[in-house]
């Protein structure tokens, strides 16, 4: 899932950046499995 700038334009560049660490650990997670 791409984080679109129109979907989180009221969050700072550094909250979208632990968002998508975040996600990516998420899948990362499913793929060990």
């Amino acid at each position: 899932m791409k984080v679109t700038e129109s979907q989180y334009g009221h969050m700072d560049k550094e909250e979208l950046e632990k968002l998508a660490i975040w996600q990516n650990e998420q899948i990362n997670d499913k793929n060990k499995t």
